[in-house]
């Protein structure tokens, strides 16, 4: 795979290699909001403006499973939810749902 504008693609669709990144870049990210001491307004800036835009940037042309995605999102979620005030085992449906329910 090479690196095309931030994605690293593979002539034979194989995307291996973005995954590897990604979830690399999961368990970073993660580790770096365990450390750090901010509150929730801040941990919530953190997801929508740092997370959403580095994982969503590269997901229109990926092909990630369900069972993929899971595994990226899960070091960094286990560590974001807890500074935004929720348990970590709470339903994602809910957390992550429409905000006038």
């Amino acid at each position: 795979a090479e690196r095309q504008l931030g994605v690293r693609l593979a002539i034979d669709g194989n995307d291996n290699k973005e995954y590897d990144h990604m979830l690399e870049q999961s368990k970073t990210l993660a580790g770096k909001v365990q450390t750090s001491p901010f509150n929730r307004t801040d941990a919530e800036i953190i997801y929508r403006e740092i997370w959403l835009a580095s994982v969503g940037y590269c997901l229109p042309v990926t092909q990630l499973s369900n069972k993929q995605s899971k595994v990226i999102q899960s070091p960094f979620f286990n560590a974001i939810l807890p500074k935004m005030g929720f348990n970590r085992h709470f339903p994602r449906a809910v957390i992550f749902g429409p905000s006038k329910f």
